[in-house]
């Protein structure tokens, strides 16, 4: 979310504005520091002192950061105290004198600092100070290490997992934990690691890529059991180990780094380490790509054979047809394919390519083995095959068994992507359309379903039927879902509309208090006038005036209309 400085106010919430400008009175910003140009660290004391990083671009605050554990809301009230401070001290756009008091000349930031510092210091001052820190810095030294322990010779995977779980504990401190506000000094210490993988990798230096990898994702997985990982930060290094591993397995890989690749994924698999995880199933998938012989695919193949819940054994069925259409022979993958086609990836894959082929008579018959058996307990999965039927029907140019399964799947997917209602109109004869679509529209109101009203009103709109459509809003609409179809029917309904926005803004604000409401009233107040209701607006904006008159928030808001 951008904040602008000159209208921070009007997008935050109305307590933590309250909470933030009281900090802000106090003096708690200590510190707005130019980390670089336009990158800036605040400091804010408090019952604890809190760390704001943000980005600041046109006296637009583009990118923030709290390390504080608030997690209501987009902005907490340490951000928004920094905020109040940074509009004392913006002298012309872009240009924030946020190192000194107001009127005194701009400091120059830390990393010109930092680079003056480092012109002038001695090599043997230099590497004292990094001794000395790392000594005495856990934090520095974990960070230090796992961006240049590369350096000092052969590596193995011990030393990579070492760096790692170095990090992990640095940023777990005495509790043994790592909370949500300790996240930020976890990803800076796994960062460079993470650099140095992929710099690997861009070098075809595999070897330690894998070795990378492979603790990366071993140390991850161990450390949900002592994170909070609410912000998904374990999660994105997990994916990152994996996609690396994938990545290595797709490359021509030195013989015995692609059988270490296999071994792995087996070992992985068989020791039951990622059991619970998704990436479980997914180490034989692993060994899978770096398998390079039928013997190899034996081996997966007959750990496959384990049963799994459904979601994952027909993942496991996918990855066993892979490796069998790979290894094994033709008659052995058709005969797997006809006894696993309940999967329905796999009924999707035959189905998909008896359609390129044009055998429309076993496409017909895949998806309509598929409906039957999934109609009962997996409805969402028999829609799928349903439009494989009318797939197939356009294919053949079978006009009457288009319309058939348009029909049903309008009626009886609401969620869907493909627009139905248009490919019956474009294959329903016009003459017949006008009855065909009374009929459409009486049998969706004698259903009387969860999305028969929004079915009903997307019929009325795309046939024009304004008066039905404001019938259809004017019984029991939201602000919001009168404003949706304000477009269609201002024209005709203008003075209607305007009443129905008053009758829903009286009835909103006897329900709900704070600012956000009232800019929210507000605003369908501006909509009113627009729509020629200015009079009622007015009248509205009185007996608001008189009826709450004790809400000061709301009388300021009403006072900008």
């Amino acid at each position: 979310m951008n904040i602008p400085l000159a209208e921070f106010e009007q997008i935050i919430n109305d307590t933590i504005l309250q909470r933030g400008l009281a900090y802000y009175k106090n003096g708690y910003v200590t510190e707005i520091t130019e980390l670089s140009p336009g990158e800036y660290e605040a400091i804010v004391l408090g019952r604890n002192t809190y760390s704001v990083s943000f980005t600041l671009e046109n006296n637009v605050i583009t990118w923030y950061n709290c390390d504080c554990p608030y997690d209501q809301g987009p902005v907490c009230k340490h951000l928004v105290a920094v905020i109040f401070e940074l509009q004392q001290h913006v002298l012309e756009p872009d240009v924030i004198s946020l190192n000194s008091k107001k009127g005194k000349d701009k400091s120059i930031s830390v990393m010109e600092q930092v680079k003056e510092i480092l012109k002038k210091l001695s090599h043997e001052e230099l590497i004292a100070f990094i001794e000395g820190t790392t000594k005495n810095n856990k934090t520095f030294r974990s960070h230090f290490l796992a961006s240049f322990g590369h350096l000092t010779g052969d590596l193995t995977k011990g030393f990579f997992q070492k760096q790692i779980r170095g990090v992990l504990i640095s940023a777990a401190g005495r509790q043994g934990y790592i909370s949500w506000n300790e996240m930020p000094v976890m990803v800076a210490g796994i960062s460079p690691i993470l650099e140095n993988a992929e710099n690997y990798f861009n070098h075809n230096n595999f070897r330690n890529v894998f070795y990378i990898s492979s603790a990366l994702l071993e140390e991850m997985t161990g450390a949900f059991e002592y994170a909070d990982d609410s912000n998904g930060d374990i999660g994105f290094h997990i994916d990152f180990a994996l996609e690396m591993l994938h990545k290595l397995a797709e490359e021509n890989l030195p013989g015995d780094l692609r059988k270490d690749l296999f071994t792995y994924g087996i070992s992985s698999y068989k020791s039951n380490e990622f059991s619970g995880w998704d990436w479980h199933l997914g180490m034989l998938k692993l060994a899978g790509e770096a398998t390079k012989n039928e013997q190899e695919a034996d081996v997966i193949l007959e750990l496959l054979e384990t049963p799994f819940e459904r979601y994952e054994q027909h993942q496991a069925q996918v990855l066993q047809l892979s490796l069998i259409e790979t290894y094994k022979s033709e008659k052995q993958a058709k005969q797997f394919i006809e006894a696993h086609l309940s999967n329905p990836q796999i009924r999707r894959s035959e189905i998909q390519k008896a359609l390129q082929k044009g055998d429309f008579g076993l496409c017909i018959e895949l998806a309509r083995m598929g409906i039957k058996n999934d109609e009962k307990e997996y409805p969402g999965l028999a829609k799928e095959w349903y439009d494989w039927l009318l797939k197939i029907a356009e294919a053949q140019g079978d006009i009457p068994n288009l319309i058939k399964y348009s029909r049903y799947l309008y009626l009886d997917n609401h969620m869907s992507s493909r627009n139905y209602y248009q490919l019956l109109k474009d294959n329903v004869p016009a003459t017949n359309w006008p009855a065909f679509v009374n009929e459409l529209i009486g049998e969706i109101k004698a259903s009387k379903g969860w999305g028969s009203t929004h079915l009903l009103q997307e019929i009325y709109i795309k046939e024009k039927w304004w008066d039905q459509l404001f019938l259809s809003i004017s019984k029991n609409s939201s602000l919001e879902e009168i404003e949706r179809f304000e477009e269609y029917l201002a024209q005709d309904y203008s003075s209607e509309l305007v009443e129905l926005y008053a009758k829903n803004c009286i009835a909103y604000l006897k329900n709900n208090l704070g600012r956000k409401h009232y800019q929210k009233v507000c605003r369908y107040l501006r909509r009113m006038k627009k729509l020629g209701g200015e009079e009622k607006q007015k009248e509205l904006s009185r007996f608001f005036k008189e009826e709450y008159s004790r809400r000061p928030a709301l009388m300021e808001e009403l006072g900008k209309i």
